[in-house]
Protein backbone atom coordinates (compact mmCIF):
# COMPACT_ATOMS: atom_id res chain seq x y z
CA UNK A 1 0.00 0.00 0.00
CA UNK A 2 1.30 3.79 -0.76
CA UNK A 3 1.27 6.47 1.38
CA UNK A 4 -1.23 8.28 -1.50
CA UNK A 5 -3.98 5.17 -0.70
CA UNK A 6 -2.94 5.21 3.19
CA UNK A 7 -3.88 8.45 2.88
CA UNK A 8 -7.07 8.08 1.35
CA UNK A 9 -8.41 5.67 3.57
CA UNK A 10 -7.69 7.93 6.56
CA UNK A 11 -9.88 10.72 4.85
CA UNK A 12 -12.80 8.30 4.08
CA UNK A 13 -12.41 6.81 8.02
CA UNK A 14 -12.98 10.32 9.41
CA UNK A 15 -15.27 11.34 6.79
CA UNK A 16 -17.61 8.04 8.19
CA UNK A 17 -17.06 9.42 11.46
CA UNK A 18 -18.42 12.94 10.78
CA UNK A 19 -22.00 11.26 9.30
CA UNK A 20 -22.34 9.16 11.85
CA UNK A 21 -22.13 12.05 14.47
CA UNK A 22 -24.26 14.47 12.61
CA UNK A 23 -27.39 11.79 12.35
CA UNK A 24 -27.05 11.46 16.30
CA UNK A 25 -26.97 14.97 16.38
CA UNK A 26 -29.59 15.27 14.00
CA UNK A 27 -31.83 12.71 15.51
CA UNK A 28 -31.48 14.35 19.03
CA UNK A 29 -32.39 17.89 17.59
CA UNK A 30 -35.83 15.88 16.23
CA UNK A 31 -36.24 14.89 19.37
CA UNK A 32 -35.84 17.47 21.45
CA UNK A 33 -38.22 19.43 18.76
CA UNK A 34 -41.18 16.90 19.76
CA UNK A 35 -40.69 17.44 23.14
CA UNK A 36 -40.47 21.06 22.67
CA UNK A 37 -43.86 21.07 21.04
CA UNK A 38 -45.36 19.10 23.57
CA UNK A 39 -43.91 21.71 26.33
CA UNK A 40 -45.16 23.94 24.41
CA UNK A 41 -48.51 22.77 24.42
CA UNK A 42 -48.52 22.79 28.24
CA UNK A 43 -47.27 26.26 28.41
CA UNK A 44 -50.16 27.36 26.61
CA UNK A 45 -52.66 25.40 28.60
CA UNK A 46 -50.78 26.75 32.04
CA UNK A 47 -50.93 30.35 30.52
CA UNK A 48 -54.78 29.79 30.04
CA UNK A 49 -55.07 28.71 33.17
CA UNK A 50 -52.62 31.29 34.92
CA UNK A 51 -55.24 34.23 33.14
CA UNK A 52 -58.47 32.90 34.41
CA UNK A 53 -57.16 32.84 37.84
CA UNK A 54 -55.61 36.01 37.62
CA UNK A 55 -58.76 37.51 36.05
CA UNK A 56 -60.92 35.86 39.09
CA UNK A 57 -58.18 36.72 41.57
CA UNK A 58 -56.16 39.48 41.02
CA UNK A 59 -55.03 40.57 43.88
CA UNK A 60 -53.82 37.12 44.89
CA UNK A 61 -51.89 37.26 41.21
CA UNK A 62 -50.47 40.64 41.85
CA UNK A 63 -49.03 39.13 45.63
CA UNK A 64 -47.77 35.71 44.28
CA UNK A 65 -46.01 37.69 40.79
CA UNK A 66 -44.37 40.02 42.73
CA UNK A 67 -42.36 37.56 45.60
CA UNK A 68 -42.00 34.29 43.19
CA UNK A 69 -39.78 33.15 45.67
CA UNK A 70 -42.42 33.15 48.24
CA UNK A 71 -44.54 31.34 46.03
CA UNK A 72 -42.42 28.80 45.13
CA UNK A 73 -41.85 27.96 48.86
CA UNK A 74 -45.55 28.39 50.09
CA UNK A 75 -46.09 25.61 46.97
CA UNK A 76 -43.18 23.52 48.78
CA UNK A 77 -45.19 23.92 52.15
CA UNK A 78 -48.50 23.21 50.63
CA UNK A 79 -46.65 20.10 48.68
CA UNK A 80 -45.17 18.87 51.70
CA UNK A 81 -48.32 19.31 54.37
CA UNK A 82 -50.32 17.05 51.39
CA UNK A 83 -47.46 14.49 51.56
CA UNK A 84 -48.00 14.07 55.39
CA UNK A 85 -51.74 13.82 55.23
CA UNK A 86 -51.17 11.21 52.59
CA UNK A 87 -48.72 9.51 54.73
CA UNK A 88 -50.83 9.27 58.06
CA UNK A 89 -53.86 8.26 56.05
CA UNK A 90 -52.02 5.32 54.88
CA UNK A 91 -51.05 4.39 57.84
CA UNK A 92 -54.18 5.15 59.81
CA UNK A 93 -55.74 2.26 56.58
CA UNK A 94 -52.64 -0.15 57.74
CA UNK A 95 -53.91 -0.01 61.39
CA UNK A 96 -57.92 -0.30 60.58
CA UNK A 97 -56.97 -3.33 58.44
CA UNK A 98 -54.84 -5.00 61.66
CA UNK A 99 -57.63 -3.76 63.97
CA UNK A 100 -60.93 -5.38 61.97
CA UNK A 101 -58.19 -8.74 61.07
CA UNK A 102 -58.14 -9.01 65.32
CA UNK A 103 -61.67 -8.44 65.60
CA UNK A 104 -62.79 -11.02 63.05
CA UNK A 105 -60.33 -13.30 64.41
CA UNK A 106 -61.84 -13.06 67.85
CA UNK A 107 -64.85 -13.38 66.79
CA UNK A 108 -64.81 -16.31 65.47
CA UNK A 109 -62.58 -17.66 68.06
CA UNK A 110 -65.80 -16.91 70.48
CA UNK A 111 -68.13 -18.43 68.10
CA UNK A 112 -65.73 -21.81 68.03
CA UNK A 113 -65.89 -22.66 71.73
CA UNK A 114 -66.89 -25.71 72.57
CA UNK A 115 -69.28 -26.28 75.64
CA UNK A 116 -68.43 -28.65 78.62
CA UNK A 117 -69.18 -31.82 79.35
CA UNK A 118 -67.52 -32.24 82.61
CA UNK A 119 -67.37 -29.86 85.58
CA UNK A 120 -63.28 -29.27 84.74
CA UNK A 121 -63.97 -28.74 81.36
CA UNK A 122 -66.41 -26.31 82.33
CA UNK A 123 -63.85 -24.86 84.40
CA UNK A 124 -61.14 -24.26 81.95
CA UNK A 125 -63.54 -23.09 79.45
CA UNK A 126 -64.55 -19.86 82.04
CA UNK A 127 -61.29 -19.32 82.38
CA UNK A 128 -60.33 -19.15 78.61
CA UNK A 129 -63.47 -17.12 78.32
CA UNK A 130 -62.40 -14.17 80.79
CA UNK A 131 -58.65 -14.85 79.15
CA UNK A 132 -60.81 -13.03 75.92
CA UNK A 133 -62.69 -10.56 77.77
CA UNK A 134 -59.07 -9.24 79.14
CA UNK A 135 -58.11 -9.15 75.30
CA UNK A 136 -60.69 -7.30 74.73
CA UNK A 137 -60.07 -4.68 77.44
CA UNK A 138 -56.50 -4.30 75.89
CA UNK A 139 -58.07 -2.88 72.13
CA UNK A 140 -60.03 -0.61 73.77
CA UNK A 141 -57.76 2.24 73.44
CA UNK A 142 -56.99 1.08 70.35
CA UNK A 143 -60.73 0.83 69.45
CA UNK A 144 -61.16 4.64 70.58
CA UNK A 145 -57.95 5.87 68.94
CA UNK A 146 -59.28 4.79 65.34
CA UNK A 147 -62.37 6.45 65.81
CA UNK A 148 -61.09 9.62 66.66
CA UNK A 149 -58.88 9.23 63.57
CA UNK A 150 -61.55 7.78 61.43
CA UNK A 151 -64.43 11.34 62.33
CA UNK A 152 -61.11 13.97 61.91
CA UNK A 153 -60.18 11.77 58.68
CA UNK A 154 -63.22 11.61 56.89
CA UNK A 155 -64.89 14.83 58.50
CA UNK A 156 -66.27 17.33 55.38
CA UNK A 157 -64.95 15.14 53.18
CA UNK A 158 -67.58 14.13 49.80
CA UNK A 159 -64.96 12.15 47.84
CA UNK A 160 -65.84 8.68 47.12
CA UNK A 161 -62.98 6.97 48.71
CA UNK A 162 -64.30 8.75 51.96
CA UNK A 163 -67.09 7.78 51.65
CA UNK A 164 -66.42 4.21 51.67
CA UNK A 165 -64.15 5.10 54.60
CA UNK A 166 -66.94 6.36 56.55
CA UNK A 167 -69.00 2.97 55.43
CA UNK A 168 -65.38 1.03 57.03
CA UNK A 169 -65.73 2.93 60.11
CA UNK A 170 -69.25 2.23 60.62
CA UNK A 171 -68.57 -1.59 59.90
CA UNK A 172 -66.39 -1.20 62.68
CA UNK A 173 -68.49 -0.12 65.06
CA UNK A 174 -71.21 -2.69 64.11
CA UNK A 175 -68.40 -5.28 64.83
CA UNK A 176 -67.41 -4.13 68.21
CA UNK A 177 -70.37 -3.81 69.66
CA UNK A 178 -71.55 -7.71 68.50
CA UNK A 179 -67.88 -8.26 69.85
CA UNK A 180 -68.92 -7.74 73.08
CA UNK A 181 -72.85 -9.18 73.20
CA UNK A 182 -71.22 -12.56 71.53
CA UNK A 183 -69.04 -12.82 74.71
CA UNK A 184 -71.91 -11.86 76.67
CA UNK A 185 -73.97 -14.40 75.00
CA UNK A 186 -71.09 -16.90 75.21
CA UNK A 187 -70.52 -16.21 78.87
CA UNK A 188 -73.69 -16.91 80.07
CA UNK A 189 -74.22 -20.15 78.59
CA UNK A 190 -70.63 -21.25 80.24
CA UNK A 191 -71.77 -20.05 83.62
CA UNK A 192 -74.95 -22.21 83.54
CA UNK A 193 -73.13 -25.21 82.08
CA UNK A 194 -70.64 -24.72 84.59
CA UNK A 195 -73.47 -24.20 87.40
CA UNK A 196 -75.36 -27.57 86.04
CA UNK A 197 -72.39 -29.47 85.93
CA UNK A 198 -71.36 -28.62 89.60
CA UNK A 199 -75.31 -29.83 89.93
CA UNK A 200 -74.32 -33.26 88.32
CA UNK A 201 -71.99 -33.70 90.76
CA UNK A 202 -73.58 -32.77 93.77
CA UNK A 203 -76.83 -35.04 92.68
CA UNK A 204 -74.27 -37.97 92.43
CA UNK A 205 -72.68 -37.12 95.65
CA UNK A 206 -76.71 -36.97 97.47
CA UNK A 207 -78.09 -40.36 95.72
CA UNK A 208 -74.86 -42.23 96.58
CA UNK A 209 -75.72 -41.11 99.84
CA UNK A 210 -79.63 -42.11 99.86
CA UNK A 211 -78.94 -45.02 98.23
CA UNK A 212 -76.98 -45.91 101.15
CA UNK A 213 -79.33 -45.14 103.41
CA UNK A 214 -82.04 -47.05 101.76
CA UNK A 215 -79.93 -50.14 101.34
CA UNK A 216 -79.35 -49.74 105.01
CA UNK A 217 -82.70 -49.35 105.98
CA UNK A 218 -83.42 -52.34 103.42
CA UNK A 219 -81.85 -54.79 105.41
CA UNK A 220 -82.58 -53.75 108.80
CA UNK A 221 -83.97 -56.84 110.87
CA UNK A 222 -86.86 -57.29 113.53
CA UNK A 223 -84.72 -57.63 116.65
CA UNK A 224 -85.42 -61.29 118.45
CA UNK A 225 -84.05 -60.84 121.63
CA UNK A 226 -83.52 -57.56 124.20
CA UNK A 227 -80.47 -57.26 123.47
CA UNK A 228 -81.02 -56.77 119.87
CA UNK A 229 -83.65 -54.24 120.41
CA UNK A 230 -81.36 -52.34 122.18
CA UNK A 231 -78.77 -52.52 119.42
CA UNK A 232 -81.04 -51.74 116.59
CA UNK A 233 -82.67 -48.58 118.66
CA UNK A 234 -78.93 -47.57 118.76
CA UNK A 235 -77.80 -48.20 115.16
CA UNK A 236 -81.08 -45.98 114.08
CA UNK A 237 -80.23 -43.58 116.51
CA UNK A 238 -76.67 -42.89 114.13
CA UNK A 239 -79.01 -43.74 111.13
CA UNK A 240 -81.16 -40.59 112.07
CA UNK A 241 -77.77 -38.61 112.91
CA UNK A 242 -76.30 -39.74 110.11
CA UNK A 243 -79.69 -38.28 108.13
CA UNK A 244 -79.88 -34.68 109.57
CA UNK A 245 -75.92 -33.94 109.02
CA UNK A 246 -76.67 -34.34 105.64
CA UNK A 247 -80.28 -32.75 105.64
CA UNK A 248 -78.43 -29.41 104.41
CA UNK A 249 -76.61 -30.69 101.96
CA UNK A 250 -79.56 -32.58 100.51
CA UNK A 251 -81.63 -29.65 100.58
CA UNK A 252 -78.91 -27.62 99.14
CA UNK A 253 -78.95 -29.78 96.03
CA UNK A 254 -83.04 -29.88 95.55
CA UNK A 255 -82.75 -26.01 95.87
CA UNK A 256 -80.10 -25.61 93.21
CA UNK A 257 -82.11 -27.63 91.16
CA UNK A 258 -85.38 -25.29 91.66
CA UNK A 259 -83.26 -22.40 91.30
CA UNK A 260 -81.85 -23.67 87.64
CA UNK A 261 -85.12 -24.06 86.33
CA UNK A 262 -86.11 -20.92 87.70
CA UNK A 263 -83.47 -19.04 85.48
CA UNK A 264 -84.24 -21.13 82.91
CA UNK A 265 -81.00 -23.22 82.18
CA UNK A 266 -80.63 -24.64 79.10
CA UNK A 267 -78.53 -27.97 80.33
CA UNK A 268 -81.30 -29.02 83.23
CA UNK A 269 -84.13 -28.52 81.02
CA UNK A 270 -82.19 -31.02 79.05
CA UNK A 271 -81.52 -33.03 81.87
CA UNK A 272 -84.88 -33.61 83.35
CA UNK A 273 -86.55 -34.10 80.05
CA UNK A 274 -83.98 -37.23 79.84
CA UNK A 275 -84.78 -38.29 83.57
CA UNK A 276 -88.40 -38.08 82.84
CA UNK A 277 -87.64 -40.29 79.82
CA UNK A 278 -85.82 -42.47 81.73
CA UNK A 279 -88.95 -42.69 84.29
CA UNK A 280 -91.42 -44.15 81.50
CA UNK A 281 -89.71 -46.48 80.58
CA UNK A 282 -90.71 -49.66 81.35
CA UNK A 283 -87.60 -51.91 82.67
CA UNK A 284 -86.85 -48.58 84.85
CA UNK A 285 -90.73 -49.06 86.07
CA UNK A 286 -90.59 -52.27 86.38
CA UNK A 287 -87.65 -52.08 88.46
CA UNK A 288 -89.07 -49.53 90.57
CA UNK A 289 -91.86 -51.60 91.24
CA UNK A 290 -90.29 -54.72 91.81
CA UNK A 291 -88.30 -52.50 94.74
CA UNK A 292 -91.80 -51.37 95.82
CA UNK A 293 -92.96 -54.48 96.38
CA UNK A 294 -89.71 -55.79 98.17
CA UNK A 295 -90.09 -53.16 100.53
CA UNK A 296 -93.74 -53.87 101.12
CA UNK A 297 -92.54 -57.88 101.43
CA UNK A 298 -90.28 -56.21 104.27
CA UNK A 299 -93.18 -54.91 106.20
CA UNK A 300 -95.55 -57.14 105.83
CA UNK A 301 -93.02 -60.00 107.47
CA UNK A 302 -92.00 -57.40 110.13
CA UNK A 303 -96.13 -57.28 111.15
CA UNK A 304 -95.88 -61.04 110.77
CA UNK A 305 -93.44 -61.70 113.35
CA UNK A 306 -94.57 -58.79 115.54
CA UNK A 307 -98.23 -60.80 115.70
CA UNK A 308 -96.87 -64.28 115.95
CA UNK A 309 -97.34 -63.99 119.88
CA UNK A 310 -101.06 -63.74 119.25
CA UNK A 311 -101.56 -66.22 115.86
CA UNK A 312 -99.63 -68.96 118.41
CA UNK A 313 -102.35 -67.76 120.97
CA UNK A 314 -105.42 -68.30 118.78
CA UNK A 315 -104.00 -71.19 117.43
CA UNK A 316 -103.76 -72.77 121.27
CA UNK A 317 -107.10 -72.03 122.00
CA UNK A 318 -108.57 -73.88 118.60
CA UNK A 319 -106.48 -76.75 119.73
CA UNK A 320 -108.05 -76.58 122.99
CA UNK A 321 -111.46 -75.86 121.95
CA UNK A 322 -110.79 -79.10 119.06
CA UNK A 323 -110.66 -80.93 121.98
CA UNK A 324 -113.83 -80.65 123.30
CA UNK A 325 -117.13 -82.31 122.85
CA UNK A 326 -119.36 -79.64 122.20
CA UNK A 327 -120.15 -76.89 119.69
CA UNK A 328 -117.66 -78.94 116.93
CA UNK A 329 -119.45 -77.44 113.80
CA UNK A 330 -118.90 -74.31 115.25
CA UNK A 331 -115.46 -75.01 115.93
CA UNK A 332 -114.68 -76.74 112.62
CA UNK A 333 -115.88 -73.27 111.26
CA UNK A 334 -113.62 -71.04 113.53
CA UNK A 335 -111.24 -73.45 112.27
CA UNK A 336 -111.70 -72.87 108.41
CA UNK A 337 -111.97 -69.04 108.95
CA UNK A 338 -108.87 -68.89 110.60
CA UNK A 339 -107.04 -71.67 108.32
CA UNK A 340 -108.32 -69.49 105.08
CA UNK A 341 -107.13 -66.68 106.94
CA UNK A 342 -103.42 -67.83 106.82
CA UNK A 343 -103.95 -69.14 103.75
CA UNK A 344 -104.41 -66.28 102.12
CA UNK A 345 -102.07 -63.97 104.28
CA UNK A 346 -99.52 -66.95 102.50
CA UNK A 347 -100.17 -66.32 99.27
CA UNK A 348 -100.22 -62.60 99.51
CA UNK A 349 -96.64 -63.47 101.12
CA UNK A 350 -96.04 -65.33 97.96
CA UNK A 351 -97.67 -62.30 95.26
CA UNK A 352 -95.23 -59.98 96.37
CA UNK A 353 -92.21 -61.75 96.22
CA UNK A 354 -92.99 -62.83 92.72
Amino acid sequence: MTLASSTDHGHNLQTVQLLIKKNQVKRKLTGMERDLVAIEDKLKDLEKEAERLASQHPEEYLRTSADPPVCLQGTLKNREESLGEASKLQQFLRELDDFQSWLSRTQTAIASEDMPNTLSEAEKLLAQHENIKNEIRNYEEDYQKMRDMGEMVTQGQTDAQYMFLRQRLQALDTGWNELHKMWENRQNLLSQSHAYQLFLRDTKQAEAFLNNQEYVLAHTEMPTTLEGAEAAIKKQEDFMTTMDANEEKISGVVDTGRRLVADGNINLSLWINEKMLTAQDMTYDEARNLHSKWLKHQAFMAELQSNKEWLDKIEKVRRELWGTDGGTSDIKKLYWLQETSLLELKHLKMSVVQ
